[in-house]
């Protein structure tokens, strides 16, 4: 097999980057950094059959695909050529993947029928993932905690509860709520419009963010939750050493078990607050939900399963 993998891939949090030492042990790859061209979306459609043509690719695997045209997929089709795509955010945009692409792998397991009754034969559930490489820190002998070290260590990324993302519906009145209750919550990302601090600069800042925070927020999108796929802060807090409280719903409780997570109820406001005060004041549990998290993640939540399970699809 040689296969055009197309992705972003020029980015510290482009995840991935990660996919590829694990496809290339398996067969030919050749990269196409297609974010590279996002002001001349003419170029990306022009390019793709060139490289198909020019490189002898037997397979196509598009990451999230939403600049490519239907038409130019068609074209490398009639070529002869299988198309995968992995949507990525289909749970926001799922009218950019109406295109005739050989195989859907998806994340957002309750599409799954919608692409069926859209034509699309070959779809498959898959869940976003870590490479455990980069979560892994040097043991401290002090803290005790699964990781730590120097790398991890950041005095000013200290918290008793953060949340780090983009503002999306339902996220800033939950932040707010605990706030009015006089629990600090240090807030990062894009686009708040109450008190925050900004953007991380690194992806490494994140990490240290997840794993010297009390309890990490993770507050789905409404449009994921509605299709039951969970982020991908759902493996990154945990992997990273950090303990996370999750909204519940059936997208969680699929992929862990009750003693490897921590969940408030998204609707109900006293059941987030009482879910706080409770893990704030209880660090022996916290660090025990982590643990068998972070373990079940590293098992089975890996670029290197990803990249296996994709390849035994195409």
């Amino acid at each position: 097999m040689r296969l055009l993998y197309a992705a972003c891939l020029h980015q510290p949090e482009d995840f991935e980057r990660f996919l590829l030492p694990y496809l290339k042990k398996r067969c030919e790859v050749l990269l196409f950094d297609y974010r590279v061209h996002d002001n001349l979306l003419w170029k990306v459609n022009e390019i793709l059959p060139d490289l198909v043509r020019a490189h002898g690719v037997t397979h196509v695997l598009i990451m999230k695909g939403e600049l490519f045209d239907g038409a130019v997929i068609g074209k490398v089709r009639e070529m002869g050529i299988p198309v995968a795509c992995w949507t990525i955010d289909d749970h926001e945009h799922f009218e950019q993947f109406q295109k005739p692409f050989s195989t859907i792998f998806t994340p957002s397991p309750g599409l799954i029928n919608r692409y069926h009754e859209n034509g699309y034969d070959h779809v498959y559930e898959l869940p976003f993932y870590v490479e455990p490489n980069v979560f892994r820190g040097p043991p401290s002998g002090n803290s005790g905690d699964v990781v730590s070290g120097p790398c991890l260590e950041d005095d000013s990324l200290r918290a008793e509860v953060s949340f780090l993302g983009t503002r999306y519906p339902g996220r800033e009145p939950k932040i707010t709520l605990l706030r009015e209750h006089a629990i600090p919550v240090k807030l990062y990302g894009d686009q708040w419009t109450i008190q925050n601090e900004g953007r991380l600069a690194e992806y490494t800042d994140c990490l240290k963010l997840w794993h010297q925070t009390k309890v990490n927020l993770n507050i789905h999108q409404p449009t994921m939750r509605d299709v039951n796929a969970a982020n991908t802060k759902v493996y990154e807090i945990p992997a990273a050493g950090g303990f996370m409280l999750v909204d519940s719903f059936q997208g969680i409780s699929d992929k862990f078990s009750s003693d490897e997570v921590a969940t408030y109820e998204f609707d109900s406001n006293e059941s987030l607050y009482d879910a706080v005060r409770y893990w704030l004041d209880d660090s022996e549990s916290r660090n025990e939900i982590m643990t068998k998290a972070r373990e079940h993640i590293f098992h089975e939540h890996t670029a290197e399963k990803r990249a296996a399970f994709i390849l035994s699809k195409l």
